[in-house]
C-alpha cells in the first residue's frame, strides 16, 4: 500500500515537532566546524589596507548601502574600519548615491569604531555624504 499525499498531510503535529527538535538538537550536540578560508579577493583587500596604512595614505571607502542593506553591508563596513583604525590609518568614507537614509548608519559605523579606538572625526577619519545638486557643488569647488 503506497501512503498517499492525504495521508501524509495528516501526520500527527507531535511527531513533526519530535523531528524539528532532533534537528535542532543533534547540531548542539555533535557540533560540527566548516572550514573558513579566505578567498583572494579578501587576501588583496587585506594586503591593500595593510599597505597604504604603513605609508601613511588615507583610505577612500564608499558606502553604497541603506537600511534595507545593512544586514548584509553594515558587518562588512565595521570590519574593514576597524583594520584601518587597528592600524593607525586614516579612512575617508562617502556615499555618492542618493543614500541620505543611509547616511545615520555610515556615521553610525565610523563613530563606534572610531570610539573603541579613540579615533576623531576630522583627523583619523571623514565622512562625505551625498549632496544633491553634484554637478553644481563640483563648480563650486573651482
Amino acid at each position: 500500500m503506497r501512503p498517499s499525499l492525504e495521508s501524509i498531510f495528516n501526520v500527527d503535529r507531535r511527531i513533526v515537532f519530535i523531528f524539528v527538535f532532533l534537528a535542532l538538537l543533534l547540531p548542539l550536540l555533535f557540533p560540527y566546524a566548516m572550514p573558513c578560508r579566505a578567498t583572494r579577493d579578501v587576501r588583496d583587500m587585506y594586503d591593500a589596507i595593510e599597505a597604504a596604512t604603513a605609508s601613511g595614505k588615507p583610505i577612500f571607502l564608499s558606502f553604497e548601502w541603506e537600511p534595507t542593506g545593512a544586514a548584509e553591508h553594515e558587518p562588512m563596513a565595521r570590519s574593514i574600519v576597524r583594520h584601518i583604525f587597528a592600524r593607525n590609518g586614516k579612512a575617508v568614507a562617502i556615499c555618492k548615491s542618493n543614500g541620505q537614509l543611509g547616511e545615520a548608519l555610515h556615521l553610525q559605523v565610523l563613530e563606534d569604531c572610531a570610539q573603541e579606538y579613540d579615533k576623531s572625526y576630522g583627523v583619523d577619519y571623514v565622512y562625505l555624504p551625498f549632496k544633491p545638486g553634484s554637478s553644481i557643488l563640483v563648480i563650486n569647488l573651482g
